[in-house]
């Protein structure tokens, strides 16, 4: 066999033998293709994690990654493919991809494992800033006075720190009050700024008002009249406290609610007080008030009387502070001719109510005591849920007054019943009232004032009367309220005869009265315009206290409308006419109650006299307690009368009250969105 060039099979492999034996030519040739070697295996060396970051908050994720490197020199994307671990599951977790949640604070390790060759990345999870509260709550000092502020973070641990010496601080206006690192506020000048503290872009406020002066010292002897609506339903107290001037306070108090009549409960407790005549007083428990008892207050009148509300988010309160007149602690004070009224609710259980809920009941009146313990006349008018008793003749009864309290217990007896109060005394011509019966009888607050003038005519009412019916928050089966049903406020204007004009309830309405010679009077009034048969009358009974004040009782109004008619209230005749805008100067205590909606305020107002109005208010609102900074406000006087509509900016939110004057130091106040009630007063 042959093959190319002529070559045979045994030539071939004679060259190749000769190669082998190392012809020197042919080695030479073949140099340059020496027999190939092995390649290395490229191996992992090491895996790295990152982000490198130091910190997650709890509840918070963060994707990790994984990265080899090969001895090659090469890197791969290993984070799908590694196994994660952490060093405490119960720190915080990571799934198979590499995503770690932060479960708990503390200090943990994550890594990522692959062929024995493991990354890791070291973790710190921290709770995480939620909140931030500005403690005390709404102070206030004089100018060039300090004020510290406490800033207090809650985190989503469930943890609470201060947080004071590392927030940032600052002032809306350091032109009134500068505040420095560490919540350290200095007052410049009078006026109300509100000042923050910020952290991880979380604010916390406080409004701190400064003013030029102080006000009236807080001290000694006050008594006290309390209407709330807590988890026991209605609930009245009425008692007298002591303020020892070093922020101790001890007292006594009777209370009557759902629970029953708690009489003579002993009171001890703490305040303080700022210099802008406002302050805190905070009941320790007792029989009266289980759980304790916070109260914000705001003196007015030259610091004989001050408006209260609730201040602890535990419930909803409305009541008043009254400076005491200690020499007048003994029966012999209480001596003359008294007009009282009360309001409150119904037993429930007993004629005309026996649904077995409350309902309100209201009571004007007037009775002669001796000056020796005893209640030698009287009479006396009941509105019962609608049901009417008219001009009730009181029989001689009894009243004692302990002299160191002032606290008292009166009998108002009639044909049919006999009713129990304890009051206590405010000076010899005033006392708090509070109805302490056992169950099945209604619970019911009010005050007694001396009748100032012997004998009374028509003549004597000639003039326009400012006035505010209202009623406790209670419970109507089957029906709907309307504001109305709360609250009744305007004017009535009395011409001496027989006849009276006037504005109830934003609309204007005319009428009729008569008044004997004791003081007891009638009156009805019928909104103008309305077509018969569905005309809006209201019927009123009525004792004057002086020609200038009286005491009203609801007696009637619309059918549709009878169970709502207990509403009883003051009218007070109008001085400083005419009115202007210039009549409001000076600072003011604007009290706005809606126990039904679960909303209470306190305002400080600045007045200036030109229509400009600037200030704060401490709210107790849906079981928050705050402080605002409110204005500026709109100032608009729709009558000469005496009728100013103001609206103020509150939580962000204007808010008009109706304020009807019944002079330049106070208004009788009013608002039909939301429906509320309350009074204006001067400091």
């Amino acid at each position: 066999m042959r093959i190319g060039n002529g070559l045979s099979v045994v030539s071939v492999l004679g060259l190749a033998l000769l190669v082998g034996c190392g012809s020197g030519s042919l080695s030479t040739i073949n140099s340059g293709n020496p027999s190939p070697t092995p390649t290395p295996a490229v191996t992992l060396t090491s895996i790295s994690v990152s982000p490198s970051v130091s910190s997650l908050g709890i509840g918070a994720t963060q994707q990790l990654k994984a990265t080899g490197k090969y001895s090659d020199g090469s890197s791969n994307d290993l984070t799908s493919t590694v196994t994660w671990s952490s060093s405490s599951s119960t720190v915080a977790s990571v799934n198979a991809t590499g995503m770690v949640l932060g479960l708990k604070s503390g200090n943990i390790t994550i890594s990522a494992t692959q062929k024995k060759i493991s990354g890791s990345l070291s973790l710190s999870i921290v709770a995480i800033l939620q909140t931030i509260a500005v403690t005390p709550m709404g102070p206030g000092i004089v100018v060039g006075a300090n004020q510290v502020f406490t800033a207090t973070g809650s985190y989503n641990d469930g943890s609470v720190r201060d947080i004071s010496k590392t927030v940032t601080w600052s002032s809306s206006n350091f032109a009134t009050a500068t505040v420095t690192a560490g919540g350290k506020a200095t007052g410049v000048a009078a006026g109300t700024v509100t000042v923050t503290a910020t952290a991880s872009s979380i604010t916390g406020t406080a409004v701190l008002n400064v003013v030029s002066h102080p006000y009236v010292p807080f001290v000694g002897p006050y008594a006290f009249t309390l209407v709330a609506t807590d988890s026991r339903g209605p609930a009245f107290f009425a008692g007298s406290l002591n303020a020892d001037g070093n922020g101790h306070i001890t007292g006594v108090e009777d209370s009557n609610t759902a629970q029953g009549v708690l009489p003579g409960v002993a009171i001890t407790g703490t305040y303080t007080t700022y210099p802008d005549g406002r302050g805190t007083l905070s009941l320790g428990p007792n029989q009266s008030h289980p759980n304790g008892l916070t109260l914000r207050f705001a003196m007015s009148a030259g610091g004989t009387s001050g408006s209260v509300i609730e201040f602890d988010g535990k419930g909803i309160l409305k009541g008043n502070l009254s400076q005491q007149t200690s020499s007048a602690f003994s029966a012999a004070s209480f001596n003359g001719t008294y007009v009282f009224r009360t309001i409150g609710v119904d037993s429930g259980v007993t004629a005309p109510n026996t649904t077995g809920v409350p309902q309100p009941v209201g009571q004007v009146g007037i009775i002669t005591v001796d000056g020796s313990g005893n209640v030698t006349d009287g009479n006396e008018d009941i509105n019962d849920d609608g049901d009417v008793t008219p001009f009730i003749q009181l029989n001689s009864s009894t009243y004692s007054v302990d002299a160191t309290t002032g606290r008292g217990t009166l009998q108002l007896v009639n044909s049919s019943a006999t009713s129990t109060f304890a009051f206590y005394v405010l000076d010899s011509s005033r006392i708090n009232l509070l109805q302490i019966d056992s169950a099945p009888a209604s619970a019911t607050a009010g005050v007694a004032e001396l009748q100032t003038v012997a004998s009374y005519s028509p003549a004597t009412l000639n003039g326009s009367y400012s006035f505010l019916l209202d009623r406790p928050a209670v419970t109507v089966s089957g029906t709907n309220f309307t504001f109305a049903d709360y609250e009744q406020i305007g004017f009535y204007s009395f011409d001496g005869s027989a006849n009276v004009i006037g504005t109830r309830d934003w609309e204007s309405a005319t009428g009729t009265f008569a008044v004997t010679s004791t003081g007891h009077g009638t009156l009805s009034t019928t909104v103008n315009g309305t077509a018969p048969g569905n005309q809006d009358i209201r019927n009123y009974s009525f004792y004057l206290v002086s020609p200038s004040k009286m005491y009203l009782l609801q007696t009637g109004s619309l059918p549709a409308a009878a169970a709502y008619s207990a509403e009883a209230g003051e009218a007070n005749i109008q001085i400083d006419t005419p009115y202007a805008e210039s009549s409001l100067h000076g600072a003011y205590v604007l009290e706005s109650y809606n126990l039904a909606t679960d909303a209470t305020a306190l305002m400080l107002l600045q007045y200036d006299g030109a229509g400009h109005i600037s200030g704060l208010a401490d709210i107790a609102e849906n079981g928050t307690i705050h402080t605002i900074q409110v204005g500026p406000a709109l100032f608009n006087l729709q009558q000469n009368s005496g009728f100013i509509q103001v609206t103020i900016g509150v939580n962000g939110t204007p808010v008009t009250y109706d304020l009807f004057l019944t002079s330049t130091q106070h208004a009788w106040v009013g608002a039909a969105v939301p429906p509320l009630d309350g009074s204006l007063t001067l400091q």
